[in-house]
């Protein structure tokens, strides 16, 4: 089981028209898990995601935060290179005493895109 994956380049998303109102804008996307992945207590695993960096974002900053689940952690929360090509991993850490089964498509992060002037 895949999930489908999401190509994000320079026509997604658009860059505001009125340059007054990019500093207020932010898109939250979900990062899902491409594949059904397990992890056990403790374990902590690179997760390949649904999207994809066709071509680089120039003019977004780009920051991977956690999504609000106690149950895993996204240790490789932060900022995002905006040079950034191919497809996005996040590593991920089991911080329960149970195993846990995560299928694909299931929310593990969110992708914080904001517009930003040169």
């Amino acid at each position: 089981e895949i999930c489908p994956k999401v190509h994000l380049n320079q026509s997604f998303p658009r860059q505001p028209c009125d340059d007054y109102i990019a500093n207020i804008i932010e898109y939250r996307v979900k990062i899902l898990s491409s594949n059904s992945i397990s992890l056990q207590p403790g374990e902590i695993k690179d997760t390949v995601t649904n999207l994809v960096f066709s071509k680089k974002l120039n003019k977004l900053a780009m920051h991977v935060k956690r999504t609000e689940r106690q149950d895993f952690q996204l240790i490789s929360e932060g900022f995002i290179n905006p040079n950034q090509k191919g497809e996005l991993s996040v590593k991920l850490v089991n911080s329960s005493n149970n195993t846990l089964y995560i299928p694909a498509g299931d929310i593990v992060g969110y992708l914080i895109l904001t517009p930003f002037l040169v």
